[in-house]
């Protein structure tokens, strides 16, 4: 029995000094000499509608930035009319995305990237309906925006069969980096 004590104290004294030490040590998140890397953060402005009035409510949304990675973008096509509307493309492309530079020029379209069918379609948009569409902008395109003067275009690509009215009015969202 009395070897056994000094055993049992040691033991105590042991574990004891083990999980103090555990938790005065500072959590590290990265070993020393890293930094964590990150990528400007994209700020997106209040989105501009063009004056011209439209049949379709039109509404942009940007998914979180993410270094090295594409930035999806969606647009919303809403017929807040209380009828069908009757729509024509001209081909497979329903709506284009498109970023332009601080002097307004196109430096980006994401049709640029893809191939459509060259057949028209007709087609309704029914009372309360919303179309969907998704960009995906490269992460190398978006390493070209600046500080100031850059934007997003949505444009929606189907014509009114029935109405002299633009069917979406362009769409326009200011992008910086900073």
């Amino acid at each position: 029995m009395r070897t056994a004590l000094p055993l049992v104290a040691v033991l105590l004294l042991a574990g004891c000094s083990g999980s103090n030490a555990a938790a005065t040590e500072p959590m590290q998140k990265f070993p020393t000499g890293m930094e964590e890397l990150r990528m400007s953060t994209l700020y997106f402005g209040t989105i501009k509608k063009a004056p011209t009035p439209a049949l379709f409510d039109g509404k942009l949304t940007f998914s979180d930035v993410v270094d090295k990675q594409p930035l999806q973008v969606m647009l919303e096509i809403h017929n807040p009319k209380e009828y069908p509307i009757g729509i024509r493309f001209n081909s497979g492309m329903t709506a284009d995305l498109w970023l332009l530079d601080d002097k307004e020029q196109r430096v980006w379209a994401w049709s640029d990237e893809m191939m459509f069918t060259q057949a028209i379609r007709d087609t309704s948009i029914k009372p309360g309906q919303t179309l969907k569409v998704m960009f995906k902008v490269p992460a190398k395109t978006l390493e070209r925006i600046g500080p100031e003067g850059y934007s997003f275009q949505a444009r929606f690509e189907g014509k009114p069969l029935e109405s002299s009215v633009a069917a979406m009015a362009m769409l326009e969202v200011p992008v910086a980096r900073r």
